[in-house]
Order: structure tokens, then C-alpha cells, then sequence
């Protein structure tokens, strides 16, 4: 009898090939992102009129990539717990384009994504809850209301 094949094969942090987070982070820095030489993150500026994530022809920052640096963010334990919207984006307008993109991102990708994971947990304050979170849209609809549960961002 043929059998068939099968390895289980656990997600990989981000920051688990310093090459990896390196080319991540050369993917999104136009926009701002997770610098892992110097462990910082420069809010991401995702309203741009220079930038677009959405192949417009002008300098393109892959959603993947926006994922990942905050992902890699994560990782690396620098974002706070109340106030990573203004950590993580530049203003009120950067969060929406953010949120837009991952409300249409519905392109390859594994719940066992590291980002996903990150943005998961981001999006439930911490708690890591699984449950309504089967697609990016659902994510993006919960990225909608999280900052009724946080302080005022952006002041």
C-alpha cells in the first residue's frame, strides 16, 4: 500500500532568519516599518500620495510586507500595549488605508502565518483570540473597533 507523506512543519518567527527580516524590512521601509539591525519601528505612512499598496505605479509597498514588519514588531517585544495604533501607524488615515488593505487581502496565505498570528493577537489586545478571525476581512473588522477599547491615539 502507498501511503502518503506528511511532516508537520511549525511557523517560523519572522525575526528567525535575520535575512528574512532584513528583506522585509528593505520591502516596506519607503512606508516605515520594523528595523531589525536597530530593533525600532518607524510608524508606517500608508497614505502617501508618494507610495501606494495597491500597484498604482508609483513606489508599491506589498500588504505581505506591511504584515510582516508588524509581525516582526511583535516579535521583538516593542509594541505597547495601548497606544501601538500611533506606534505602528503615523495617523488616523494610515490605520484605514491598513485596515482597507487587510479587508481585501484574500491573496495566499496560512493561518500559521506569522503574521497572522501577530495580527491576531494585536487585534484581541493581547488575548490571542482565535475565534471569528477565518479570514483578513474578518481581522480588519475587528481592527475597526479596536480603538474604542484603547486611549485616544493620535493627539
Amino acid at each position: 500500500m502507498a501511503t502518503i507523506e506528511y511532516k508537520y512543519e511549525p511557523p517560523q518567527p519572522v525575526l528567525a532568519n535575520s535575512k528574512e527580516a532584513q528583506r522585509t524590512y528593505k520591502a516596506v521601509k519607503i512606508a516605515g516599518g520594523y528595523n531589525p539591525t536597530n530593533n525600532t519601528f518607524t510608524p508606517l505612512k500608508l497614505d502617501d500620495k508618494d507610495i501606494s499598496c495597491y500597484g498604482t505605479g508609483r513606489a508599491e509597498v506589498m500588504g505581505s510586507a506591511i504584515f510582516e514588519t508588524i509581525a516582526a514588531a511583535m516579535e521583538a517585544g516593542i509594541v505597547d500595549a495601548e497606544q501601538w495604533p500611533a506606534q505602528l501607524f503615523s495617523n488616523q488615515e494610515s490605520y484605514a488605508e491598513f485596515i482597507q488593505l487587510l479587508s481585501e487581502y484574500e491573496e495566499c496565505f496560512k493561518l500559521r502565518d506569522p503574521w497572522w498570528s501577530a495580527l491576531r493577537v494585536l487585534a484581541s489586545n493581547g488575548y490571542g483570540d482565535e475565534e471569528g478571525y477565518c479570514t483578513a476581512a474578518d481581522l480588519a473588522a475587528r481592527f475597526e473597533e479596536v480603538l474604542d477599547d484603547l486611549p485616544e491615539q493620535w493627539c
